[in-house]
């Protein structure tokens, strides 16, 4: 599962805004922001990290368990 400071990185690292982010795993902006800033969801809203994983991996990052935690993916 990644962590709010991966999915920063990742999204600076893509050039992605939160809307951007959002359209592309159908989790609203407003949640991603608010997961990003270490906050709760409102209402008892689940975050769906799963969709935004594959939605920034999709898009061209890589999650590792080394150092650095976020890259780019290597081109195929």
């Amino acid at each position: 599962m990644i962590t709010a400071d991966q999915a920063i990185i990742a999204r600076r690292l893509l050039g992605w805004s939160l809307m951007k982010l959002s359209s592309c795993c159908g989790v609203s902006d407003v949640t991603i922001e608010r997961f990003e800033k270490g906050k709760k969801n409102r209402h008892g809203a689940t975050l769906n990290l799963d969709a935004i994983q594959r939605a920034l991996e999709v898009g061209g990052v890589e999650f590792r368990r080394e150092q650095p935690t976020v890259r780019l993916a290597k081109a195929k």
